[in-house]
């Protein structure tokens, strides 16, 4: 019987799988240098794959980037940043229902993202958001 016991928990722990990931994102970064930086884009999940394009906003490096990573069951994960072929690595946790996360981030030595290094915050947004922020108008823009 505790066999049976063991062998359906471990079953019902496997089936908890990999925290779903997948949709637009918006993240916030802190970095050493005093410099607040976004991130808004989509993040593309295959299993424990983790791919996307983001806009980057106040960054000096540059204005957009790809992203590569992983994410465990455990809800670890790992993406890197291509800025202008500058790696910036973020690591951290993502909530178990995958619509937020939060860790650090580390970058190359020399060039433009020279050693930067801080924390990261990102929510996944809800379709209506992305909608509404894609329609709506920019006053300044259109006037």
């Amino acid at each position: 019987m505790k066999r049976l016991a063991l062998i359906l928990l471990a079953a019902s722990l496997h089936l908890k799988g990999v925290p779903n990931v997948a949709g637009n994102w918006t993240l916030t970064g802190h970095s050493s240098k005093g410099v607040t930086f976004t991130a808004i884009g989509l993040i593309v999940q295959n299993g424990t794959q983790l791919s996307g394009e983001l806009v980057l906003n106040n960054s000096p490096c540059a204005t957009s980037g790809s992203i590569t990573g992983t994410v465990s069951d455990s809800g670890t994960g790992t993406v890197n940043l291509n800025e202008n072929g500058q790696t910036v690595t973020f690591s951290g946790t993502v909530t178990a229902d995958g619509t937020s996360a939060s860790g650090t981030y580390t970058s190359d030595s020399g060039g433009c993202t020279n050693s930067d290094h801080g924390t990261w915050t990102g929510v996944r947004n809800q379709a209506s958001t992305m909608v509404t922020l894609v329609a709506a108008p920019n006053p300044a823009v259109f006037g």
